[in-house]
């Protein structure tokens, strides 16, 4: 495809994806009026922002939300599965495992830990060279400021994006002490959340679930506004 049609088609795929999964989300947990609520997330900037850029955290809302529904119903194991397909975007698991280690979710992890070894075997067996270009493309990120074009740290929805900014009128010290204490305490509500997924409340998993991702969007250190569509 050529570049501009080829962009065009897949805009236009993760525009039905958009729209036909906020309708199951609603059938699944019986929103009244899906309708405006579809219209709400469709109309919202992380929706707008991953369409005009061609992003891929669309996916990244299809397998979370299908991991929550499979914990609403008990099914340990998928929701894992589920789970370990966000390693397309690794960032997103931050704080999700060590929570679920530290919550002794043992289930859940072996579902991700079979969907991990599930995605990357059959690429290291044809072939493993792209692992070291991978892992110097995130050493590059993770080194980034605020003038890399293709990160964009400093217009990111984490407290490394809080630090680089506050750089600009406060002391680097002051920002990033700053930014520190905002990671500490994020991560704490994290770790929080994640007591109510050990207990297994039914009424509180889902909310405990979302807790627990916007508390990760905002402590790790790579996180873009499009990738807030967890929630």
């Amino acid at each position: 495809l050529d570049p501009v049609p080829g962009f065009l088609v897949w805009t236009l795929v993760h525009f039905v994806v958009f729209v036909l999964y906020q309708v199951r989300l609603g059938r699944v947990f019986q929103v009244r009026g899906p309708g405006w609520l579809t219209a709400a997330v469709m109309l919202s900037p992380p929706v707008f922002i991953h369409l005009v850029m061609g992003q891929i955290s669309v996916w990244l809302m299809v397998f979370f939300g299908e991991a929550v529904i499979a914990l609403d119903r008990g099914h340990r194991f998928r929701a894992g599965i589920w789970l370990g397909l966000l390693v397309l975007k690794p960032q997103t698991l931050a704080l999700i495992v060590p929570v679920l280690v530290v919550n002794r979710q043992w289930r859940v992890l072996s579902g991700s830990a079979t969907a991990l070894a599930a995605a990357i075997a059959p690429t290291l067996i044809v072939s493993g060279s792209w692992v070291t270009t991978y892992l110097g493309g995130v050493l590059s990120f993770v080194g980034a400021t605020g003038m890399m074009m293709n990160a964009f740290p400093s217009s990111m929805t984490n407290w490394r994006a809080f630090a680089l900014n506050a750089s600009r009128f406060l002391p680097p010290v002051v920002a990033w002490g700053g930014a520190v204490v905002g990671m500490a305490g994020t991560a704490v509500a994290g770790f929080m959340c994640g007591v109510h997924l050990r207990r297994g409340e039914r009424a509180v998993v889902p909310l405990a679930w979302l807790g627990l991702a916007a508390a990760t969007n905002a402590f790790t250190w790579h996180a873009h506004v499009h990738q807030t569509l967890l929630l």
